[in-house]
Formats: C-alpha cells, structure tokens, sequence
C-alpha cells in the first residue's frame, strides 16, 4: 500500500491530466471527476500498485480503460432499451407522409431478403417479435438483430430521423 503523502502528490500532479481525458471520452463532467476518484480510491485502498517510472502512464491508462468501460456498458443499456421497446410495442412511427416515403423508399432499395420481410411484418403489418419469428421460422433473437441492423443503417442514412 502507498503512502498517503505520496497518493496525495500523485493526485496533484495527475488529477487535472485525468479529468481532461475523462471528460473528453464521457462528455460529463459528474462521471469524469467519479472516474478519476475510484482509481484514486482504488489506488489509496491498495487495490492498485503503481511504480514509479510508469505512474502518469498507468493512471492515464486507467481513466482511459474505465471510461470505455463505461461507454460499453452504456451502449449495452442503451440497446437492451431499445430491443424491449420493440418487444414490448412502445415504439411509435410517427412522421409526416414526406418523411415515411422517404424512410420506405430507402428500406425498398437497401434491404432484401429476411431483413426487409422482418421490416415489412414489424412496421407495416404491426406483429410483434415473437410472431414474425414464428412466421419466418428464425428465432426471436435473430428477429431482434434484423431490426436492430436495420433501424442503425436507417438512421445512419437519412438525416434528423
């Protein structure tokens, strides 16, 4: 375990250099100054052993590892959100009829095959997961990756969807 005058030295010296790198990766400052404490607590608690030649590049390292950690962990929520939003029918299509010709001219000439049928069933017809599954023949979880594929290369490609 560190000595506490020396964690103290290397928080000076490093915590602004940390914090710049957080926020820069999370876009917040409350999860960016969080970031920085736990590897300061962890490093305080004896969790973490830094040696001398190499602390500025370990605790740098650390914000950067934690803050992808994070990102990832967000982006999982985030789909698992969107995947039980479809399962469970909450999302709603409205756009002007401008808009969905265009959004339905796009899926028309990008898609094909079991992605545009899956499409067609879900937003069209209005079956659920479960039953454009049964109707296919394929499992839930491959009509979950078909939407999710699909509604990512719309969005991507037609602007303020």
């Amino acid at each position: 375990m560190m000595e506490k005058s020396r964690i103290e030295m290397l928080f000076r010296q490093y915590y602004a250099q940390m914090y710049v790198l957080a926020r820069t990766l999370l876009y917040d400052d409350d999860e960016s100054r969080d970031v920085v404490s736990d590897i300061f607590a962890k490093v305080y608690e004896g969790d973490i052993t830094i040696t001398p030649p190499t602390e500025g590049s370990y605790l740098m390292a650390a914000v950067r590892n934690r803050c992808l950690n994070l990102i990832e962990q967000k982006q999982t929520r985030e789909r698992l959100r969107c995947l039980y939003a479809l399962e469970t029918d909450s999302v709603s299509m409205e756009c002007d009829d401008e808009r969905y010709d265009e959004v339905m001219a796009f899926v028309g000439s990008h898609f094909t095959g079991t992605a545009l049928r899956v499409l067609q069933l879900r937003f069209a017809d209005g079956l659920e997961c479960k039953e454009i599954a049964s109707t296919l023949q394929i499992s839930t979880v491959a009509v979950y990756k078909h939407l999710a594929r699909a509604m990512e290369t719309i969005k991507a490609n037609i602007k303020n969807l």
